[in-house]
């Protein structure tokens, strides 16, 4: 019994460990996500807030929260969903998008590579985003 107790407890340990990891190759540059938390601070902070946390009508954008509703969801259907913003708002531009879209990942533990994001990029946000927000 306490064998089996050990082994369970090493389990979730272990799975815990892994999910928190990710597994996919970066798929935004450094520099993409600089450029879209300019593009963010200028167009979405003012509902979302500066530090991504929502304003009670408008949702988390980092953490635990936004991960959960994002994690089985892909790249494209993150950039398809802020392409609706800002509601009844001026439209970014596909550029602006884009940086405002590797801006969330960072904020939500993925790490920038060489490869941009573009249009076309459609990885699971889980396998890029650990939904912990880097140092400050």
């Amino acid at each position: 019994m306490r064998a089996a107790t050990i082994a369970l407890s090493a389990t979730v340990i272990w799975t815990g460990v892994v999910r928190a990891q990710p597994a996919a190759t970066p798929v935004f540059t450094a520099a993409q996500a600089a450029a879209g938390r300019t593009a963010y601070t200028a167009r979405c902070a003012a509902c979302h807030l500066d530090d991504l946390d929502g304003n009670g009508d408008a949702p988390q954008l980092a953490g635990d929260a936004f991960l959960s509703g994002w994690k089985q969801k892909t790249t494209s259907d993150l950039l398809q969903y802020l392409k609706g913003m800002p509601p009844g708002g001026p439209a970014l531009t596909e550029a602006e998008y884009l940086t405002v879209a590797a801006y969330l990942l960072e904020q939500n533990g993925a790490v920038a590579g060489e490869t941009p994001l573009t249009a076309g990029t459609g990885v699971a946000i889980g396998t890029v985003a650990t939904g912990r927000r880097p140092a400050r």
